[in-house]
């Protein structure tokens, strides 16, 4: 019958529909099927996939710049640090601070950019050891600005299939994220519930609700002298959805909360 025939054209189109949504141009190869399709349509979808072939060498070449010019940029900083250290004064504090924000701002550049690259990276990770480590490897920097550090689980170990680089990444940068606006004082604490959720909380003076989304946009900056080019959470909401996980933030005068959910 003509009802049945037009259903059995259609088919290939509605998963083509189905897949449309879920194109990503930055993922390599990501095209749409023209098999099972209408012949009226494959015109239509070709032109669609070459602009999608276009996309991706655009952010292709995006990225290999950025990479660029960030790893060219790495030397002359290390440069301008040998070369104030050695001046007397009082301007080189400020000058070695100012070179240091710099430098900070190269490496979330590096690092924004090869999440993409490292991201199809799939393995068996382990949450608690995970938080565990980072908590170790930022304690010292932790103390030294004027806080206390803590650590605690309700599981010995929650196991995810996720990427071993760029998890740890998205903890660290919210840790560091509390030391450099938490007030240099109180507890920074984190937590991994039996859920697997991972809490990351400070005692800072909160942020206001007006910044609270857009504290995760690239280059937004809560406090313009900030150090770093305001990366840092934008990389960790990249890495979360990376990972089909969901960010919640409880902020108030007494402090804030992260918790991530996958």
């Amino acid at each position: 019958s003509v009802p049945r025939i037009v259903r059995q054209a259609l088919a290939g189109l509605s998963s083509v529909v189905r897949e449309a949504p879920e194109i990503d141009p930055r993922r390599p190869g990501a095209r749409l099927p023209v098999e099972d399709v209408p012949r009226e349509v494959v015109p239509l979808i070709l032109a669609f996939n070459s602009i999608l072939e276009r996309l991706e060498e655009q952010f292709r070449a995006r990225q290999r710049f950025l990479i660029d010019a960030a790893h060219e940029l790495r030397t002359p900083i290390a440069i301008m640090q040998t070369r104030i250290e050695g001046l007397p004064g009082p301007e080189q504090q400020r000058l070695m601070e100012d070179v240091a924000r710099l430098g900070e701002t190269t490496e979330q550049l590096l690092a924004f950019e090869r999440n993409d690259q490292v991201n199809d990276r799939r393995e068996t990770v382990d949450l608690v050891e995970i938080a565990r480590t980072v908590v170790a490897d930022l304690a010292p920097l932790a103390l030294s600005a004027g806080y206390d550090i803590s650590f605690d689980t309700q599981t010995a170990q929650y196991e995810v299939l996720g990427n071993p680089f760029t998890l740890p990444r998205a903890i660290s940068n919210i840790v560091r994220n509390a030391i450099d606006h938490g007030g240099n004082r109180g507890m920074i604490h984190v937590s991994v519930l039996a859920s697997g959720e991972i809490a990351i909380s400070d005692e800072g003076h909160g942020i206001a609700e007006d910044q609270r989304e857009r504290i995760f946009e690239p280059f937004y900056r809560v406090t313009p002298r900030s150090t770093g080019a305001g990366l840092g959470l934008s990389l960790v909401k990249q890495i979360v959805a990376n990972h089909n996980g969901r960010i919640f933030l409880d902020s108030s005068t007494f402090g804030s909360t992260f918790r991530l959910r996958f």
